[in-house]
């Protein structure tokens, strides 16, 4: 997913001005989400799911900042709602 991203720091410290603290300024900025995630199925209904993510997000005009994240976890396929042929 790629789009604007807009950052209201200074209302996320409670109005303080961004400059007292050497925070960016409030502003709009490109900002990018990429991930997706991998099943590895152990049986018909038991899954360990790996998903990574990655975000980008270029405030302050000094290039892209790089984030990256990763969750893994199992998952239980309680059924289908629909039979297939």
């Amino acid at each position: 997913m790629f789009r604007g991203a807009y950052g209201d720091f200074q209302h996320a410290l409670g109005n303080v001005p961004v400059s007292a603290v050497d925070f960016f300024p409030n502003q709009m900025s490109f900002g990018a989400a990429l991930g997706g995630s991998i099943d590895l199925n152990r049986s018909a209904r038991w899954v360990f799911r790996i998903a990574p993510d990655a975000t980008l997000t270029d405030y302050g005009g000094n290039g892209l900042v790089q984030q990256f994240a990763i969750s893994v976890g199992v998952v239980y396929r309680a059924g289908h709602r629909f039979k297939t042929k």
